[in-house]
């Protein structure tokens, strides 16, 4: 058991789980530069004040996580007990420059996907030979109306505090779309999954201000942010993460877990 300091790189849209509520996926790195994810991290339950964002410096008691053998994965202590300290260094150049000293940046896909199935890799910084498209697709729009129905029913059995959460354990909406980047690595086209929360944030944000709560509109303008705006503006890298059920056995494990503009 140890407190580690880290700077937080992934936040990923919510998922729902029946023992924690809404989990966000948090990944970063240590002071050392180390790769670190964290799970699980209910965020909507966090206090006010500990309600970090990405880039943000944190600080937590992590262990090793007994129900996740990926190399990089440590579970907090008391999921709740996360701090945000008060002295954050908001300088992004020095922020740029330790995450550039520290983190290898790989670009062959297919060296990836063999450390991921030998468990030796689930975290990586990637930059794409070329962007080739940035796209999206519907998916379920409502949280699983059983896993619903069973965090309620768990509440029953709790005490005060447990009960009041899950009663409402889904504050933040179902995203009702995925995107996905397609690009060119020098030997193979890819077209993973984009988790990165911000894709969700931009799209509740143009939907709101669409005057007639617009989806394709709302989406169009999430490609222009993501697409059209973010490679012309920056060197996009992608953080990729594997997920937990098919790290070792999907022909490609990794999905997108994190957008970095360098």
């Amino acid at each position: 058991m140890a407190v580690v300091r880290i700077l937080v790189l992934v936040m990923t849209y919510p998922t729902l789980s029946r023992r924690y509520g809404q989990i966000v996926c948090t990944a970063g790195l240590t002071e050392d530069g180390a790769w670190v994810r964290l799970h699980p991290v209910p965020y909507p339950r966090l206090n006010d004040g500990a309600k970090f964002e990405k880039y943000d410096w944190i600080e937590t008691s992590i262990k090793e996580s007994k129900g996740d053998d990926r190399p990089e994965t440590f579970k907090p202590v008391d999921p709740l007990a996360i701090t945000r300290p008060a002295d954050q260094n908001d300088d992004w150049s020095a922020k740029k420059s330790f995450i550039l000293k520290h983190c290898r940046i790989h670009t062959n896909l297919e060296t990836l996907i063999k450390a991921a199935h030998q468990n030796q890799l689930s975290l990586a910084l990637f930059k794409p030979t070329r962007i080739l498209r940035f796209t999206h697709s519907a998916t379920n729009r409502d949280w699983n109306a059983e896993k619903l129905r069973q965090i309620r029913s768990d509440g029953a059995q709790q005490d005060l505090f447990e009960s009041n959460w899950r009663q409402n354990p889904a504050p933040i909406p179902k995203f009702p779309f995925k995107f996905f980047y397609e690009f060119y690595d020098g030997q193979r086209h890819s077209r993973p999954e984009i988790l990165d929360w911000d894709i969700g944030k931009a799209y509740w944000k143009h939907l709101h201000e669409s005057e007639y709560r617009d989806e394709f509109s709302a989406c169009t303008r999430v490609v222009v942010d993501f697409h059209d705006r973010l490679i012309a503006r920056s060197d996009l890298h992608f953080i990729l993460g594997t997920t937990f059920q098919f790290a070792r056995r999907a022909p490609n494990p990794w999905v997108i877990i994190g957008l970095l503009a360098l």
